[in-house]
């Protein structure tokens, strides 16, 4: 499929991908958008890729039947869409457009984990649906731990490290040898100085942000309503292992993991 510039954020979610669309999408040339309906339909094909229960020929066909005509018919230069439920079709992007550029944002596995628990992904109707939908979420058959999970808490952290690791896995494994691929970690975009978002926002096509722009990326959407996990420095030794030997190679990866009182964790468990 032969289209104009085709940008994709793709990431875990919790990662504040709505940013770029909310600054974007006012802007001449760009059509900019977040999650796109009907993308729920595509986290249950995402989830179903990842845990290797679905081929890359299909993958391409569902991103044709719902995206085909979207990125056909648009008029504007630059179509951006930052969207964690496309994960999956990293590769199916590839293969059907031509030299798409993907946006791979990485976050702390640490605070994505603490951030999915808080946003209530395993309570209510969201929780019922990822314990007993298949496909909604990561299955238990899919954790891969060395330590023993010996509770509900522990479990919810592992499973949430196992997205982590098999959404950035993904991601960066279909990407390599890719020349129209770029990484950023989430905590240089929101949380360093503008220079990284500034050239985030170029590639996306917008010259020149505003300094209301740049103000935006401070302005939480999509809050965490809970407090059922602490940050990782509260968390047991237990559950510092379980997050680490699931996430490790990755974390080492993107430079994550590296602290001191980290590594202390990891070792006072092993000791024990």
């Amino acid at each position: 499929m032969s289209n104009k510039n085709n940008i994709f954020i793709l990431s875990t979610g919790r990662t504040g991908t709505k940013f770029f669309a909310d600054i974007l999408n006012e802007k001449k040339g760009i059509y900019a958008v977040h999650e796109p309906k009907p993308s729920r339909r595509l986290r249950f094909w995402t989830i179903q890729y990842l845990q290797g229960g679905v081929s890359e020929k299909k993958m391409e066909n569902i991103f044709l039947r719902f995206r085909g005509k979207l990125l056909t018919n648009r008029e504007e230069e630059f179509y951006v869409e930052s969207n964690n439920f496309l994960s999956g079709f990293t590769s199916a992007i590839y293969s059907i457009l031509d030299d798409p550029l993907i946006i791979h944002i990485v976050r702390d596995p640490r605070d994505f984990v603490r951030s999915l628990i808080n946003h209530g992904n395993d309570e209510g109707i969201k929780g019922f649906a990822n314990n007993f939908l298949p496909n909604a979420f990561i299955s238990k058959d899919n954790i891969k731990c060395s330590v023993d999970l010996t509770n509900r808490e522990d479990y919810l952290i592992a499973r949430a490290a196992t997205y982590w690791k098999l959404v950035n896995e993904n991601i960066e494994g279909s990407s390599r040898g890719q020349t129209n691929y770029r990484i950023f970690k989430f905590e240089d975009l929101f949380y360093g100085d503008n220079e990284t978002l500034r050239s985030a926002l170029k590639l996306m096509g917008l010259k020149k942000p505003t300094g209301k722009d740049l103000k935006l990326k401070s302005k939480k959407s999509n809050k965490s309503r809970l407090n059922v996990l602490q940050r990782w420095d509260s968390w047991t030794d237990r559950q510092a292992t379980i997050v680490d030997d699931i996430c490790r190679d990755y974390m080492s990866k993107f430079g994550y993991g590296t602290e001191a009182s980290w590594m202390d964790k990891i070792k006072d468990f092993q000791n024990e």
